[in-house]
């Protein structure tokens, strides 16, 4: 049959107006399957759509061999693109991706000019759109194709000769042809991705909305104590109680200890005073508190609201230097209340509208790294249903969600403690609540069907890749690249990267995948993100030939195959990452050293050259401070911009003749940065317990400092002088010796890797006493003289 012949049989199909531009059968990929259809795309007026047939015979005869199978509209949700596998050795097949809204479709078609036509066709018809953007009301004639295509499953059970019965487990999608669950060809998923599916479908049937009042307050306090005061004109001002109170506070305590070490008693305080004074009509629990240093969020909820609040997570994040200190950040609650997820984050941002830029960033900081650990798999800020926040400065609150509406938005100048007002807002959630006897009963309809098709189903996926290639990756810069995983088959499909034999992790701590485990509905697709990261830790592997930027994800299908996919990358050496021992051996930039060399030098091979006393690039980042920053204020303790610190790390790394990019602040954290990507801290592990027990006598510390090898001993004096002289110059940068030695502390001092998981469980007691040690170790060597060092006595 002429292309011509087949193009009136498909425009018989269709009405007067309705015009088939082109027509053309090609297969449609389904997991490993190739299912007949025809393409064709159908003009009418000023629209297009592609038109997806089934026939009963190939090729067909008559109009009624055809059956509509979707129509997809090209309008601004439709996508279209093509790929090649070159792998066929009679010429590159060309693979149609086809998607519009949440449906994806792959069509095989052999490279010619019937192919270029369609392509073309199909391309031109989106550009028409762009230009003329047809509003949805002329797309009105879909409406009567598709209304046909509801007809599907009646046509094909009354066909004949050849065509294939359907069945059906109660969605439309999941539908499977008979002939080839015979054939043992029938795509499917394990029983319990279909299972959780067919609930997921049906979650309208089972659930009721039930509004839940909520109260949610923010309030800087400025570092005052609740003493004596009365908090009800705030928390219980409404006739009515909540359902649950969000009560965040910034500013709690502006102690230097509740900044060096997070520990105040106002935490207590203010706990007792906001449970005192919470609505007397309602009877409230405490469910969780969250504090990091001045910020702190309270969540409390009616007593018979607290058997159906599940999954209680809470996170914290630092966004001053080097994500160590509190002083500003965002902490924050996740939580499940019946069936509908919930977040609270309270953050305190910098003030001021010339640090817009710094907010944005510390904004972004907070919602990329917020992440509550109860969940599997962990979830963000972005997977909950309503979100309550104070992104802000402070003094308001800002929220998200589709079934979230404010009734309250207020200020109560009456408190006036601090030089900032309280602000409340009342909400109206709607929370989706389970109602057991309907859940049980549909649970037990779908069971029964599955019973019937139990074996009758594998999933089937498709990976637009195997082999993920990033270009050169460098030092505290992150790469991103993207895999698609699409349920070609009929059912849903569980998907998870799964840790490979003897590995304690999916994937090597270079590397995140996100989502790492997903559900995906049939004909959908899940993008993955796969983000590359050389951190500190990493960053030594690499420059020690440790460990290379090679991984082998395994992809597993819940009741299916497992995909096996590689991730490479080459990695550009730096000097964050390297040794103090390497980087004196070093006398050229880091980028001219070859990698075989470097990896000698790490591992204290062929040491030939005469070591510089201390690193050049410890050298010219303590000059410039030295030089403009001396007089800084908070030179230590205001956060820089991660763009000049990779500005820095790139001058440092080439050996530019420039000037040294970056503000002051920023090059003080690179300088941080720097001491902190060693393998192992200055001090080395093995003394640390030596260092801690000695912390309260300066001989002993003494001591124990002539101990360290040569070049530690030499910079950790080169370095404690440079702080003296900072400390000289106090009443223009307002730096004092505590603060100091708290934060090189925790650097000279940093705790060991596999001590991380140790720290996490220490109470916070015993955490405070710790990290006061490692201050008061260092703090002696800021407020002493150190000429008997320099001197070698």
């Amino acid at each position: 049959m002429s292309s011509t012949e087949q193009l009136a049989i498909v425009q018989s199909k269709f009405t007067s107006g309705e015009t088939v531009v082109i027509a053309m059968e090609t297969p449609l990929i389904q997991g490993w399957l190739r299912a007949a259809r025809i393409l064709a795309l159908v003009n009418k007026g000023s629209t297009h759509a592609l038109v997806i047939l089934l026939t009963s015979r190939t090729p067909p005869r008559v109009f009624s061999d055809l059956t509509i199978e979707r129509v997809l509209p090209i309008d601004q949700d439709f996508k279209c693109d093509i790929n090649t596998d070159e792998t066929q050795p009679d010429g590159s097949d060309v693979f149609l991706n086809v998607s519009s809204r949440k449906l994806q479709l792959v069509f095989e078609m052999k490279p010619g000019v019937a192919t270029s036509a369609l392509v073309s066709e199909i391309f031109r018809a989106f550009d028409d759109y762009q230009k003329s953007k047809s509003p949805p009301t002329e797309y009105l004639w879909i409406q009567k194709l598709t209304g046909s295509s509801r007809n599907l499953e009646s046509s094909a059970n009354d066909a004949q000769d050849g065509s294939d019965p359907l069945v059906e487990l109660e969605s439309p999608d999941l539908v499977v042809p008979r002939q080839n669950i015979a054939k043992g060809k029938a795509p499917v998923a394990a029983r319990e991705s279909v299972v959780r599916y067919q609930m997921a479908c049906k979650e309208e049937d089972y659930t009721y909305t039930q509004v839940f009042r909520m109260f949610i307050g923010t309030w800087n306090v400025n570092g005052q104590p609740p003493n004596g005061i009365s908090l009800e004109q705030w928390l219980s001002c409404d006739q009515k109680p909540p359902d649950l109170y969000a009560i965040g506070f910034q500013e709690l305590d502006l102690s230097k200890e509740a900044f060096l070490f997070n520990d105040t008693p106002r935490e207590e305080e203010w706990c007792q005073v906001v449970t005192k004074y919470l609505h007397p009509l309602g009877n409230y629990r405490r469910i969780a508190v969250v504090r990091l240093v001045g910020m702190m969020l309270i969540v409390f909820a009616e007593e018979k609201h607290v058997p159906f609040i599940k999954s209680v997570s809470t996170d914290t994040v630092g966004t001053g230097i080097m994500g160590k200190m509190g002083n500003k950040g965002g902490v924050a609650l996740s939580c499940s209340i019946h069936n509908t997820s919930v977040c609270f984050v309270n953050a305190h941002l910098a003030a001021h509208c010339e640090e817009y830029e710094r907010r944005n960033q510390d904004y972004a900081d907070i919602c990329a790294r917020l992440s509550f650990a109860r969940y599997v798999p962990p979830k963000a800020l972005k997977d909950h249903d309503e979100k309550g926040r104070a992104p802000a400065w402070c003094d308001r609150i800002l929220w998200k969600g589709d079934a979230i509406l404010p009734i309250e938005y207020r200020s109560h100048s009456e408190l006036k403690i601090s030089d900032h007002k309280p602000v409340s807002t009342i909400f109206d959630s709607q929370i989706r609540v389970i109602d057991m006897v309907n859940y049980r009963k549909i649970l037990e309809e779908v069971m029964k069907k599955l019973d019937k098709l139990e074996n009758e189903f594998l999933p089937q996926v498709m990976v637009d890749t195997t082999e993920i290639i990033f270009d050169t990756l460098k030092f505290f810069e992150s790469s991103k690249k993207e895999l698609i995983i699409a349920n070609t088959g009929q059912v849903p499909v569980q998907f998870e990267f799964i840790k490979k034999l003897d590995d304690i992790n999916y994937c090597k701590e270079w590397l995140k995948i996100e989502p790492y485990t997903g559900f995906i509905k049939p004909g959908e697709k899940c993008d993955i993100q796969l983000e590359v990261h050389v951190d500190k830790k990493s960053a030594c592997k690499l420059n020690s030939g440790e460990d290379k930027l090679y991984d082998i994800l395994v992809l597993h299908l819940e009741g299916g195959k497992d995909i096996f996919i590689t991730v490479t990358g080459t990695y550009q050496r730096s000097c964050f990452g390297s040794s103090m021992e390497a980087l004196v051996h070093i006398d050229v930039p880091v980028r001219e050293i070859p990698v075989g060399r470097l990896v000698e030098l790490e591992n204290h091979k062929n040491l030939t050259a005469e070591p510089y006393p201390i690193p050049k690039e410890i050298w010219l980042l303590v000059d410039n401070l030295y030089r403009h920053g001396i007089k800084t204020k908070q030179l230590f303790e205001s956060r820089g911009y991660h763009s000049e610190i990779i500005a820095i790390r790139d001058w440092l790394d080439e050996g530019s003749q420039e000037s040294m990019p970056g503000s002051v602040h920023s090059v003080a954290e690179a300088f941080l940065l720097l001491l902190e990507s060693t393998a192992e801290p200055l001090v080395p592990y093995n003394l640390h317990n030596v260092c801690l027990t000695a912390a309260t006598n300066y001989s002993q510390c003494k001591q124990i400092v002539m101990q360290l090898p040569e070049i530690r001993r030499t910079v950790f004096i080169y370095i404690c002088c440079f702080l003296q002289e900072i400390l000289n110059h106090t009443q223009d940068n307002f730096q004092d010796a505590k603060t100091l030695a708290s934060l090189f502390g925790s650097i000279f001092l940093r705790d060991p890797p596999r001590s991380r998981d140790d720290r996490n469980q220490r109470s916070r007691a015993s955490q405070v006493t710790f990290d006061r040690r490692k201050a008061a170790f260092v703090y002696h060597f800021m407020v002493n003289d150190q000429s008997d060092f320099i001197l070698g006595r």
